[in-house]
């Protein structure tokens, strides 16, 4: 039997049957098990490592709990939906126990943004805080402000503002740059602006970014990591978080580098498709999982344009459709692990 001395929480974000058998390795190195709908900051912080099982958005919901207090994190995803940041498969579950018992790993630190509405803290991200209009297509007045300088006002449909880690999602799609993970930068990326020169920025991550004097026909929302929305009346501020992320690493290999190639390749994809596919593709971004009727609601896009759009994305694996728990008869339609998650 392996033992250790380490305060180990197991977290779960769905559950299966393998879930037993992986509950009877963890408990073998005294790990406390917990569901991730039950987790709290409070708890986190009395933790040497945390061992979640689950997907990537599970990860940036544990990390959006942990808010200042930061521990690391080992990913452990269902077999054959490994993540940017989930770093194996449920079939190894054997190995990571080994692994947390032998101290035969590494903790990569990545860096993360703290964001201010209006002045309240409290949200935190491991990837990007978007700002949008509530209804998409919309335009989004605002002005950028960066430690203290006003570096632009513009129209735009919104803005990202992304870590490096983060510039492979949302930002990336919107035409921002790819960021190595271990560069110490954000990137400011305007969204369809209406001015050309309007180009993706990168700033120092020791410096402050105010989105501010924002203005549009609908009430707008700071969107952080696709998980929490907030609305805003009158100013984001965001600034480098005081703790990185923590991942626990237990392969040498560079999967950061593998996985970022996987990512250029489905960019490259994407800007070969329709304009109404990459409106879809963002609307889902945006507000997760969604009924057919939802997303015609929410794109303004005749229906036959919407069908057409989510069996391009569907035949391409970026979406797929999931019937409904609560209602067999009805069907959402959600993105795909390869660019939902980061």
């Amino acid at each position: 039997m392996f033992m250790t001395s380490k305060r180990i929480l197991l977290v779960s974000e769905t559950k299966s049957q393998i879930l037993d058998k992986i509950r009877e390795k963890f408990r073998e190195i005294n790990a406390q098990l917990m569901d991730l709908n039950r987790v709290t900051t409070e708890l986190v912080e009395n933790q040497d490592l945390i061992v979640l099982l689950g997907s990537d958005k599970g990860f940036l919901r544990l990390h959006q709990l942990m808010k200042e207090r930061t521990v690391p994190v080992l990913g452990i995803a269902p077999s054959g939906e490994i993540g940017f940041l989930t770093e194996i498969s449920t079939n190894e579950i054997k190995k990571a126990v080994e692994a947390i018992t032998n101290d035969e790993y590494s903790i990569e630190e990545c860096l993360r943004i703290s964001v201010w509405v209006d002045g309240e803290p409290g949200l935190y991200a491991v990837n990007d805080a978007a700002i949008f209009p509530f209804r998409s297509a919309t335009l989004m007045e605002y002005e950028l402000i960066v430690d203290n300088r006003l570096i632009w006002r513009d129209y735009s449909d919104g803005i990202v503002i992304a870590t490096p880690i983060g510039s492979t999602a949302y930002a990336m799609s919107a035409g921002g740059p790819l960021i190595m993970s271990n560069v110490d930068v954000l990137s400011v990326v305007p969204v369809n602006s209406v001015d050309l020169t309007r180009r993706p920025l990168i700033v120092s991550s020791k410096s402050e970014i105010v989105i501010t004097e924002i203005h549009s026909r609908h009430r707008c929302e700071v969107i952080v990591d696709g998980l929490q929305r907030r609305k805003i009346r009158r100013e984001v501020r965001i600034k480098k978080a005081r703790e990185n992320m923590k991942i626990v690493r237990l392969m040498k290999e560079k999967i950061f580098e593998d996985r970022l190639v996987k990512k250029i390749k489905l960019a490259e994809e994407l800007m070969k498709a329709p304009p109404s596919v990459k409106l879809i593709l963002r609307v889902l971004q945006e507000y997760g999982p969604l009924s057919l009727r939802d997303i015609i609601t929410k794109s303004m896009l005749p229906p036959r344009t919407v069908r057409y759009a989510l069996s391009y994305l569907a035949s391409r694996g970026l979406v797929r459709k999931k019937t409904m728990i609560r209602d067999a008869r009805r069907s959402i339609y959600e993105l795909s692990e390869s660019i939902s998650e980061i």
